[in-house]
This record gives C-alpha cells, structure tokens and sequence, in this order.
C-alpha cells in the first residue's frame, strides 16, 4: 500500500512512502487543468493601462506593504503565486527580471494581463 500527500503552498511536492517507511519526495508538484482565477501558475503576464505610472511589486499583498520595485507597461512577470483578496485588490505572486535584475513580490490584478 502507498500513500501520497500533496502540500499546496509555495514549496509544493508529493509525499510518497509505504508501509515499510520508505518514502520519497517529488516537487515542486505543478498542477494542470483549469484555472479557478484569472490567472494560472505558470502564466506569463504583462503590466499594462498604467498610465504611464507603472506597477508597484511589493513584499507582501496589501497596499500598507513596502515597495521592492515599481514596473513599467509592458513589464512581463511569470505568476507564482495567489490569488490573494486584501484591500479591494485580487493580488497575484509574480517573478521576473526586470532591469537586468531579478525581483519577485505581488501586484494587484487590476494592471495585469497575459
């Protein structure tokens, strides 16, 4: 008999051992299918309708969280995380490289798109 555990966060893997208590892991475990939000794990996304303002990445997904960046238009970012709903915003968990650097935090869904 085997048995197999999924954790669901930003370390994600499978968890499989048998009765002799032999285990193995597996990750990060990538999940397939349909979305349940805008955006799936995975997606390429891209800042857009700024005004020319941009897109603040913060630490955290709330409007009180400190600044790491803020992103131009047309900044492409991969999403790692959320959705997350905090201060009227839908937050999303993205990673990219922006000015040669590479930077993760959230941003909020408003001024983002694939």
């Amino acid at each position: 008999t085997y048995y197999l555990a999924a954790i669901v966060d930003d370390q994600s893997q499978v968890d499989e051992s048998d009765e002799g208590n032999n285990s193995r892991s597996y990750g990060p475990l990538t999940l397939t299918g349909a979305c349940p939000a805008k955006f799936c794990m995975g997606d390429v996304v891209m800042v857009f309708n700024t005004g020319g303002v941009g897109l603040r990445l913060r630490q955290c997904p709330s409007t009180s969280c400190t600044q790491i960046i803020n992103m131009p238009d047309g900044t492409l970012m991969t999403v790692t995380g959320g959705a997350v709903q905090a201060d009227g915003y839908t937050w999303w968990r993205i990673r990219g490289i922006i000015q040669g650097t590479t930077y993760e935090g959230w941003a909020a869904e408003n001024w983002l798109t694939k």
